[in-house]
C-alpha cells in the first residue's frame, strides 16, 4: 500500500506554529491531479504551474507517487488546510 503524505509547519498567519500532515487530494471526478514541473507558458507571457492544461489525472495513488518521485506536485489537505493546496516539496512516498 503507498501513503503520499507531507508535514507543513505553518510560519506566519493565525496558524503560525502549528503542524499538520497533509495527504493528496482526490477530486469529485475520482481522480488525483499532479502538475508537471516544467509548467505552461500564459497569456501574460509568464511560466505557469497550478493550470489544468499543465495537470495530469490518475486513478492511483501508485501512479501518482511514480509522478512525484519524477519531481511532480500534487493537491493535498490537510486539518487546517480543507481547501486543496498546490505541493511540490518535502513531499513523502512511503511504499
Amino acid at each position: 500500500m503507498t501513503v503520499i503524505r507531507k508535514k507543513h509547519a505553518f510560519d506566519r498567519g493565525p496558524r503560525k506554529g502549528l503542524v499538520e500532515v497533509r495527504h493528496p487530494h482526490k477530486h469529485g471526478d475520482g481522480m488525483y491531479r499532479l502538475f508537471s514541473p516544467k509548467g505552461v507558458m500564459g497569456e501574460d507571457g509568464k511560466r505557469h504551474w497550478n493550470r489544468l492544461h499543465n495537470s495530469k489525472s490518475v486513478a492511483t495513488l501508485d501512479e501518482a507517487a511514480d509522478l512525484i518521485e519524477q519531481g511532480w506536485g500534487i493537491r493535498m489537505v490537510g486539518p487546517h488546510t480543507t481547501t486543496p493546496s498546490l505541493c511540490w516539496k518535502d513531499i513523502e512516498v512511503i511504499r
